[in-house]
């Protein structure tokens, strides 16, 4: 029986990608970084660019580089998203 996710580690995670995210966008504020907020339009307003800053800057921070199966929108479209996959990555054992 897999245990049940660590909200408390996600949250530690969402944290370092806001510190990331911020260091990726000058126009950004720690405000405007709800954790469930679309990457891209209609949310942070990212664009490709800084999306793929943004992938690499977890991969060197996390010491670890995301399949290619990983690399879409249900695991990247918000920082929360990303978060659980790194969690998940990191831990086999806490993913859902």
């Amino acid at each position: 029986m897999t245990p049940p996710r660590e909200a408390g580690h996600d949250s530690v995670i969402v944290e370092r990608l806001k510190a990331l995210a911020l260091q990726l966008d000058r126009n950004l504020s720690p405000e405007d970084l709800d954790p469930e907020a679309p990457l891209l339009a209609g949310g942070l307003d990212l664009d490709s660019i800084a999306l793929l800053e943004l992938i690499v800057s977890v991969e060197e921070a996390y010491g670890f580089q995301f399949d290619e199966a990983e690399l879409c929108m249900e695991a990247f479209g918000s920082l929360g998203r990303i978060a659980r996959t790194v969690s998940g990555k990191l831990n086999p054992a806490l993913a859902a």
